[in-house]
Formats: C-alpha cells, structure tokens, sequence
C-alpha cells in the first residue's frame, strides 16, 4: 500500500473515531426542556442552553403551537437537523445598528490544553428574512461571557468561525459549519452568533418579503475529542507542528525537512498579504517565532517544501 494511501486512510479514521466519541456539548439538538416553549425569547427552556446577552434568542419546538413551533412557525418553515427541536438568534438588523443575540452553554467537561477538538453545528437561514450574514461563529471560555447592555455586539475573537467563501445563503434545509479548535486549556463555555460589527460583518441582501434582519435557526452542536497535538504529517516528506494556535503571537513550529530541500513558513493576512517569512533549515529543527505585535485578528500560515505550498492553516491571534 502506497505512504500516501496510508496517510489519507489514517485521517478517515480519525474522523470516524470523533464520530464514536463522546459530544461535550450537553442537549446539543435542544431537545431537553424545562417546558415546552409558549412563545418567542425562551431559549433557557432548552436547559442548559440559555441567552448571555438577555435578548431575546428563541427556542423551538414541535411541541408547541403557533410561534414556536417545529416545523412551521414565526419565520418560516424548517424541520430540524436533528429529532424535533432547535434555537434560533439575530445576527444582523438593518434598523438597529449592530444588534446581536447569542447562545451559549457550560461543556460537560473542560478542554485540556494541546489537545484538538472537532467542532460543529448547523444553521439555516429563516425564511422571513432579507438578509444572510455569514460571519456565525464560536467563542471557547473558562467563563461565561455577556455584554454591559442588551443586544451589543460581543468583543471576542471566535476561535471557529464560518468563512465568507461559505455564505449562508439557504433558507431550505442546513448549512454545516465545522473547523478544528486546537485548545489553549480551560475551556468551558461555546458561545455562538456573530461576533463582528455591522462595518466589518459580511452581510448579503436577499431580498423577498419579511423583515429587514438575519436570523438563524441551529441546531446540532458538538465539541469532540479528536486527540492530542502532535507532529502533523504534511506531505510524504515535510512534517510540521504549530503550538499554541490560538497564540499571543509567539508560537513554536517543530519540523523535520529532509536533507537537500528547502522550506519556508509564512504568514499571511486573511488578504493574502505577508507578513512575515522564516527559513527552515534540513533535519528535525524547533524555530521560535515572535510575532507579539501582530494585533488579535485571523492570519493564514503557510509551509513551504522546495518552494512549493504543501500546508495552508488558519492562526488566530488573542492577546
């Protein structure tokens, strides 16, 4: 069997064996319930889920009637990702500048530093709405997270966020997000929606008849243990290892590059544009990297093997 047919083989499993393992994310389709919902702004009666922003976020459910019913309800028509229920928020107003709602829940366990975490949840455009933003993503936290006031915009860094190559445009049927959270240690809070103001959101217009405003239903939350960081094989020949990511900008890369070749990482902004560029040398090496006045944002590294790109990843940058 040929390296690389191995190597693809060995992924698969990978992710057939998060498939097996456990969800961090308590009630993650919503289905548990205090009570069934009678009405809009409900969203604690999904417990453990609740509103950290005191909005007005929505729980649905198909044993309710009317508002907040599952399929038909309010904004639209959908049948849930998963069994008989989901949560839906804002995550744009045209006529309220930079309001936003948000759900967020305690994991069952804390995420142990140097470990990778597969995460992912669905979303579904409503279908009252004219607008689709694409900027949804989720914050990791040893602590909960809220806002002075109701409906401000959260000034964190999600750590797993939905690319604008990826618009969510579609108000038949659920869009995944998903992407891999390398852990920093002490996480124990998810809190999704749309981190990004108005200026810097990605908002579509739609059209059609409803309201001025994006709104998503969720459904289908997960945070699974995929393993511990290690030496990720990038190519037949080029290993490389990046820690930690997220990172304040200074971070270790840990390689080996085979004698008679060349490599380079680089870094980039989410533009394209460089930033930065370091030589590798041949053999097992360690390089330090000091990027500490690279303000917090997303940045895309690169590795190069004989001057061609055999890894492109997303860092994020938190100080």
């Amino acid at each position: 069997m040929r390296k690389g047919t191995i190597i693809l083989l060995s992924i698969c499993f990978a992710y057939l064996l998060a498939g097996a393992q456990t969800n961090l994310v308590p009630n993650p389709s919503f289905e548990t319930m205090s009570s069934c919902p009678t009405g809009i702004s409900q969203l604690n009666n999904a417990i453990p889920w609740y509103d950290p922003t005191s909005t007005t976020s929505d729980y649905f459910n198909q044993c309710a009637t009317g508002f907040v019913d599952v399929p038909n309800n309010v904004f639209g028509t959908e049948a849930a990702q998963v069994g008989f229920a989901y949560a839906g928020f804002y995550t744009f107003n045209a006529a309220i500048p930079n309001r936003r709602e948000y759900i967020q829940v305690k994991l069952n366990d804390t995420l142990a530093a140097g470990k990778k975490y597969l995460v992912s949840f669905y979303v579904s455009l409503a279908d009252t709405m004219k607008y689709a933003t694409s900027n949804l993503g989720a914050f990791f936290s040893p602590t909960p997270v809220s806002n002075m006031g109701p409906g401000e915009v959260l000034s964190y860094l999600p750590q797993i966020f939905n690319p604008p190559s990826n618009p969510l445009l579609s108000k038949n049927g659920w869009s995944q997000i998903t992407d891999t959270l390398f852990s920093a240690g002490g996480e124990l809070y998810i809190t999704i929606g749309n981190f990004q103001d108005d200026s810097n959101s990605d908002t579509i217009f739609v059209g059609g008849n409803g309201w001025n405003t994006s709104y998503y239903y969720i459904d289908d939350v997960s945070v699974v243990d995929i393993g511990w960081v290690g030496m990720d094989e990038v190519t037949d020949k080029i290993k490389a290892n990046l820690f930690p990511n997220p990172s304040n900008g200074e971070m270790t890369l840990e390689y080996f590059l085979p004698e008679n070749s060349t490599g380079s990482f680089i870094i980039r902004d989410v533009t394209g544009k460089l930033i930065s560029s370091y030589t590798l040398l041949a053999g097992e090496n360690q390089l330090d990297i000091q990027e500490s006045n690279l303000p917090n944002g997303v940045y895309l590294y690169e590795i190069l093997q004989d001057g061609k790109t055999v890894k492109t990843e997303k860092l994020v940058v938190t100080k």
